[in-house]
């Protein structure tokens, strides 16, 4: 086998040609990835059926850890959307805040906070697709131009998308370095707020004035005040908001009761509660009981002319299935490219060439991560494959420095927000959307998650002189 430093810069060959392929011609990245993991595990001098085993295993692996807990999220996205829950949420939202305040600043951190929210049932670029036309609704019927309410929102849901538990990003990111998930969970909403802010703070100053942006008042269908959606019957009152929130919140819910039953001193003690409360807040389990709740609580809403609620459940599942079958197959690859690069010498030589003193040790590998995430991310564009290439290179550096793996999570997310540019299909969502010129999307958005990353990252550095 070839040392480390050829197999590194055979990496760096591969995903160069990657680069080509993918954003010149075109090509898929589902066979980009599969022809990535193949031709890397042969130029390294892996046997040819250790090449195959690394494929399968980490694709296999992959799948059956985060396939499950994807499909099932996916699921309660979509039963929340046809039922009018998150339209109910925004709606009521918006009211709200225009009823107190004319501040264009009070609905842009609200379409920020909603992003936030939604990246949590949404895995990976589902939730851009599945969302954005309320979003744009909500922002044509505000007091906000709609370009800056809909940088924000996606701002919103690109901070949380790889850094906030239980999301795909995170998930896989911690199964590669074995984090605790509570850990996990705390560094990652501390470092995602952060990402939220300081991009809010962009957006804020560098508005785009490309579009001719509605600046409508609130019309007599968005009074706070109890409401029904014509279509659905939910009420959008504030009596009733709470019903719509239950399926998003449950999940993290449940991940944070975890977070604080796992404490040293153990509050919950270590009998038959503390095994319930780790059974409930598994994410597979979260998950399930998330989507327990929003059948429960929208069946009946949920039937769009079918001959059944069970027929429109069934409709719900199908279309989940298909939109999140995508994201489950690349992110699969992608883990399988990773698991060829750990079967090389590529990752004992990286944890090399990180210092080995206790301080420089523990930020040279936190900024190998962020940087190589960074890397990977453009690239090739996608968030989420950067961070399980990333978390898969760098697997068994912290250990070797020292390192707490939840910030080696927190610092790969973070890279992994820098930037999105042209090769990111979020981008093209945005700018089709908005109408923008290539010169204000690189000027608002390209520079606003290239100002996200950046801040989480040093989110991250500042919880590790605290966390060990």
């Amino acid at each position: 086998m070839i040392s480390g430093a050829v197999a590194l810069l055979w990496l760096a060959i591969i995903l160069a040609f990657a680069y080509v392929l993918v954003g010149l011609f075109g090509t898929s990245p589902l066979l980009t990835l599969l022809g990535c993991a193949l031709v890397y595990g042969l130029c390294i001098g892996l046997p040819q059926d250790a090449v195959v085993l690394g494929v399968m295993d980490g694709f296999g692996g992959w799948l059956g850890t985060f396939g499950l807990a994807i499909a099932i999220t996916a699921v309660t996205a979509t039963i929340l959307q046809k039922s009018g829950a998150l339209a109910a949420i925004g709606q009521w939202a918006t009211g709200k805040v225009q009823a107190k305040s004319t501040q264009r600043g009070h609905l842009t951190r609200l379409a920020a906070l909603l992003g936030f929210a939604i990246a949590v049932p949404s895995p990976g670029e589902f939730g851009y697709f599945l969302f954005l036309p309320l979003v744009e609704d909500i922002a044509d019927a505000s007091s906000v131009g709609r370009t800056r309410f809909v940088l924000a929102y996606a701002a919103g849901i690109f901070a949380a998308g790889s850094l906030v538990m239980p999301t795909v990003a995170a998930l896989s990111s911690a199964r590669a370095f074995a984090a605790s998930l509570g850990q996990t969970l705390f560094v990652g909403l501390i470092a995602a707020i952060v990402a939220l802010v300081s991009g809010l703070w962009w957006i804020s100053r560098k508005n785009p004035s490309a579009v001719v942006q509605k600046d409508v008042g609130m019309d007599k269908n968005s009074q706070v005040g109890v409401q029904t959606d014509g279509q659905t019957g939910i009420q959008t009152g504030a009596s009733a908001i709470r019903r719509p929130l239950i399926p998003i919140v449950l999940p993290f819910a449940l991940l944070v009761l975890k977070m604080i039953a796992d404490l040293p001193f153990r509050p919950f003690g270590s009998g038959w509660v503390y095994a319930w409360i780790e059974f409930c807040g598994h994410p597979m389990l979260a998950a399930c009981l998330g989507l327990a709740f929003a059948l429960l609580l929208f069946r009946k809403q949920i039937v769009e002319g079918k001959a059944s609620s069970s027929a429109a459940i069934a409709g719900c599942v199908e279309e989940a299935i298909v939109r999140a079958t995508p994201i489950l197959i690349v992110a699969a690859l992608a883990a399988s490219f990773s698991q060829v690069v750990k079967a090389g010498p590529l990752v004992d030589f990286i944890g090399r060439i990180v210092p080995t003193t206790s301080i420089a040790g523990r930020f040279g590998a936190l900024f190998l991560c962020f940087v190589l995430a960074a890397m990977f991310k453009s690239i090739q564009g996608s968030s989420l494959i950067a961070v399980v290439l990333a978390s898969g290179v760098m697997a068994a550096v912290p250990q070797a420095v020292k390192l707490n793996p939840a910030l080696a999570v927190g610092a790969v997310g973070a890279g992994s927000l820098v930037a999105s540019h042209i090769n990111d299909p979020l981008y093209w969502i945005l700018q089709k959307s908005l109408g923008l010129s290539t010169k204000d999307m690189v000027r608002s958005w390209t520079a606003a998650t290239a100002i996200q990353g950046t801040s989480a990252f040093l989110a991250v550095c500042v919880m590790a002189l605290f966390i060990h």
